[in-house]
């Protein structure tokens, strides 16, 4: 084994483990997204979403094949549908970037 092999494979265990917490960190978002029915700004949603596609193909393509486990492309996604469905369906100001806290 090389250098070269050495490094890709520390580096995609490093590329997973952040996705793992990339992922955990979402679980609030979830939540509100879910349950309180609130909705994360749209374009936000979908431009995280689309370049967290294109991040999982750029992997496919340097053979990171544990770093192209779309965790959080998965959840940004289901994230983007729900805060789209609760948009549609209720019209108050839900969203949580507008929402005071503290």
């Amino acid at each position: 084994m090389n250098f070269l092999d050495f490094f890709r494979i520390n580096a995609d265990m490093i590329l997973v483990c952040t996705n793992i917490m990339f992922g955990l960190m979402l679980i609030p978002q979830l939540k509100d997204v879910l349950i309180e029915k609130h909705y994360l700004n749209l374009y936000t949603c979908s431009f995280t979403f689309l370049g967290l596609v294109l991040c999982n193909l750029t992997m496919v393509s340097l053979e990171l094949w544990l770093s192209a486990i779309p965790l959080c492309t998965i959840l940004w996604g289901v994230i983007l549908y729900f805060s789209w469905k609760n948009k549609k369906s209720n019209n108050s100001a839900n969203c949580i970037m507008s929402k005071k806290r503290g």
